[in-house]
């Protein structure tokens, strides 16, 4: 009987509808809830007399449990309070007559042993308590009951089914939660309730729990985490996800207690998940738990301890982080469910002061998200719904201007891996552009410390020129600021390189070099409309920027007092990006933190791609000089014979690049390779310095296989620690956002040729002694057309 009900697993329906509900013109549903008090607040105190734009939908919640308190579908056949407001369908519809309609259906019996039976009478098991109660056919009557009231509504329902099926709180079953969303998918194919979508929601907790019993799929970190509780394509429309904290989750939320995986990456492998099904993503619940917009507090959510924040550090840390999430993925994200509660005033929420928990913080501490409690927190609200990309909202309404007299033009979003050109000079530009046929994102140039200005101030072929050229363009600009390269007091004596740059780096934190960031920041101001990349120093190591090559608190200070400073004097908007690039082995030891780190930087030449470099005669790898390969090898631990073993594996490039790609994408950040190029291969050169074009397209080949990497990630040290990688299963295609493509004739240097007859910058026998541009190799040039082709903004014509 075990075996017929599990069956009904595998029932196949016909592929999910098309259309599920998914806003019309790449608009995004904005839904407000999450109970019937909270939207009558928000309509009253938000809505009613002013422009505000309506919202999308609306968010309330029911339940499916029989023998408990409340009854089932509460709330749908008149009003009900369990503790977190008033729930009362047919008032809330009456209110919102033109909004969608999401749906919290809870299926937990969590405070009455965890049986999963609600679960098991859905899918219709035959067990004992089952039977004696004749719950299925009770289950199932209230199942169809359910669907056709939805049905009555006759608007567009988002049914999140068994939400937060991951969450250890709800303790489901992963097989009977998987059965049970098939059968109820299933009843509304059958009762032609066409309106209703199905939306499959994660509490995207990032706490491993119960590592123990990993089948119990509470492991957020395991690589097939997701795969576990997967319905399937046929029976999910949506899917869903929980975000109550973002990339500042560390500042305030969770200050006092380490999470296993930074929220934000977890989130990101859930858009990275639906993308690979096809779906659309919901952001079914979303609020800044731990703040309260009323008395203006923030409280780690672990252990509730109110400190002052303002209106603005609410609206900084954590709105502006969830919309420009929001519009950064709007390729996926699709809509967005904000609980507008003073949690604070129901009962189902109040923490006081116990651990969570713990009794009186049963669910830790969450506070008060009402964006109408506090002006600055509301202005910053409506004008993101006025937004043209929200449904109901309008097109050309400003935000509410601030006290500065400064016009400020926020760059337009961008969607897909974005690609620069590198470096220093239009010429680079106009030579891939003219090639390929693209209209890249942006471009790379370098700003010295020590001269406190652009690099090459002067002719046209300047870095500055080259930076007038991509801001006259509203393109992004990579900046490299440099003071490890020629450190501001160093008088050029190679033996004290080293002591100048470490002294550099302690003199920039401690505020000595203040001034010398002024033209950086007065151009920035005057360049609004481009995004500004700011790479501060680039290849960080610690020989360069650690006291005595071991003590790297004085770069991390470094690092935080220039993003205090560049911040004061341009506002810190979203057109200033801070971008930390350290040297592939030492990607954990320099870093200033997340809070201060928008993007992780990386450089990408040939031995990180396992590929030869030839310098002085003789080719070097990184690996095995294995030219037929060209790979580098690694372990990874599996188990064998019911035993972890290291397994012996060849990587496509080298380990420490995808060990940091797997570090950042833990601390929820986007890697920009910033420096991507082509290096001297062989020795065999033609007359125009252009070596073998296979060799070219073998580079860019390899560089597409990193950007799309999936596969086993090799064991070494991260964060002092060794760490090892079990299994293949690990999935790294999404972790790399933007590439800096260097298109230049590297005999004359790292800036190229400038002017009609330069010298050469290398001797002949130099590894760096070669033509790269990429016109000259129609092999590379289809070969960068492919890559491009593959999840880039920028494509070739």
């Amino acid at each position: 009987m075990v075996a017929a009900a599990l069956a009904l697993g595998l029932v196949q329906f016909a592929p999910a509808a098309a259309d599920p509900n998914i806003p019309a013109n790449e608009k995004i549903r904005m839904f407000v809830g999450q109970d019937s008090d909270t939207l009558s607040d928000y309509k009253r105190d938000v809505l009613n007399g002013t422009n505000t734009p309506q919202p999308g939908g609306v968010t309330l919640y029911t339940n499916l449990v029989l023998g408990g308190t409340p009854a089932p579908l509460a709330g749908m056949n008149g009003p009900v309070n369990w503790g977190s407001g008033t729930v009362d369908f047919n008032r809330t519809l009456s209110e919102f007559p033109g909004a969608s309609l999401a749906v919290g259906l809870y299926l937990s019996d969590a405070t009455a042993g965890c049986g999963n039976q609600p679960l098991r009478a859905i899918i219709g098991r035959t067990d004992a308590d089952l039977v004696q109660g004749n719950l299925v056919a009770q289950y199932r009557a209230k199942v169809d009951e359910m669907i056709t009231k939805f049905k009555s509504y006759n608007r567009e329902v988002f049914l999140r089914i068994g939400y937060e099926y991951d969450g250890p709180w709800n303790c489901y079953n992963a097989d009977f939660y998987k059965q049970a969303f098939r059968y109820i998918k299933g009843r509304i194919n059958a009762l032609g309730a066409n309106k209703i979508a199905t939306v499959w929601q994660s509490a995207a907790w990032p706490l491993d729990e119960h590592t123990g019993n990993p089948e119990w799929g509470y492991v957020v970190t395991a690589p097939n985490h997701f795969d576990m509780w997967y319905p399937g394509d046929d029976v999910v429309d949506w899917v869903g996800m929980s975000a109550f904290y973002g990339s500042t989750y560390n500042r305030y939320q969770w200050a006092c207690k380490a999470p296993s995986i930074s929220p934000r990456a977890l989130q990101d492998r859930v858009l990275s998940f639906a993308r690979g099904h096809g779906k659309k993503v919901m952001i079914s619940e979303a609020a800044p738990q731990g703040f309260t917009t009323g008395s203006k507090t923030s409280s780690c959510i672990f252990a509730k301890n109110p400190q002052p924040v303002s209106g603005q550090t609410i609206v900084d840390t954590w709105f502006n982080d969830l919309f420009s999430y929001v519009t950064a993925n709007r390729d996926v994200i699709r809509a967005v469910a904000y609980i507008n509660t003073n949690w604070d005033a129901q009962t189902q929420w109040q923490c006081n002061g116990a651990p969570a928990g713990q009794p009186g913080c049963a669910n830790g501490y969450w506070g008060d998200s009402r964006v109408q409690a506090d002006p600055t927190v509301k202005a910053r609200w409506i004008a993101e719904l006025r937004k043209a990309q929200y449904v109901n909202g309008t097109d050309g309404t400003p935000p509410p201007t601030t006290t500065t007299t400064t016009t400020t033009t926020t760059p337009p979003p961008t969607s897909g891996r974005q690609l620069l050109v590198g470096q220093s000079n239009t010429a680079a530009w106009q030579d891939l552009t003219g090639a390929t046929r693209t209209d890249p994102a942006g471009g790379s140039v370098y700003y010295g410390v020590r001269d406190g200005g652009f690099a090459g101030q002067s002719g046209s072929s300047s870095h500055l020129a080259y930076a007038d050229f991509l801001a006259a363009r509203g393109k992004q600009i990579q900046v490299g600021i440099s003071w490890k390269d020629y450190p501001p007091a160093w008088n050029g004596d190679p033996n004290t390189h080293l002591q100048a740059s470490r002294q550099a780096t302690a003199d920039i934190a401690a505020g000595r070099y203040d001034n010398q960031f002024t033209a950086l920041t007065n151009y920035i101001n005057a360049h609004r409309g481009s995004t500004f990349l700011l790479r501060l120093d680039y290849e960080v190591s610690s020989a360069f920027h650690c006291a005595n090559g071991t003590d790297c608190i004085t770069y991390r200070n470094a690092f935080r007092k220039l993003v205090q400073l560049i911040d004061s004097r341009t506002g810190g908007g979203a057109n200033v990006k801070y971008v930390y690039h350290p040297v592939r082995g030492e990607f954990d030891k320099l870093y200033p933190g997340d809070d201060v780190v928008d993007q992780v930087g990386l450089s990408i030449f040939n031995q990180d791609l396992c590929q030869p470099f030839w310098e002085n005669g003789t080719p070097y790898w990184n690996g095995e000089q294995n030219t037929a390969n060209r790979t580098c090898l690694g372990y990874y631990d599996a188990i064998v014979n019911g035993n972890r073993n290291a397994i012996r594996h060849e990587y496509p490039v080298d380990q420490n690049v995808l060990r940091m790609m797997w570090w950042a994408q833990q601390h929820g950040k986007k890697i920009i390779l910033s420096e991507v190029g082509v290096q001297r291969m062989s020795g065999s050169l033609d007359g125009s310095g252009r070596q073998s074009d296979a060799d070219y397209k073998a580079f860019i080949d390899r560089l597409g296989t990193l950007l799309n990497y999936r596969g086993p990630i090799p064991n070494g040290v991260i964060d002092g620690r060794q760490t090892s990688f079990l299994g293949t299963g690990y999935d790294l295609s999404q972790v790399i956002g933007s590439v800096v493509f260097i298109d230049l004739d590297w005999r004359y240097g790292f800036d190229g040729k400038i002017g009609a007859n330069p010298p050469f910058g290398f001797p002949s026998t130099s590894g760096w002694f070669v033509n790269s541009l990429v016109s000259q190799y129609p092999q590379g040039k289809a070969a960068l057309c492919g890559v491009l082709a593959n999840g880039f903004s920028t494509r070739c014509a």
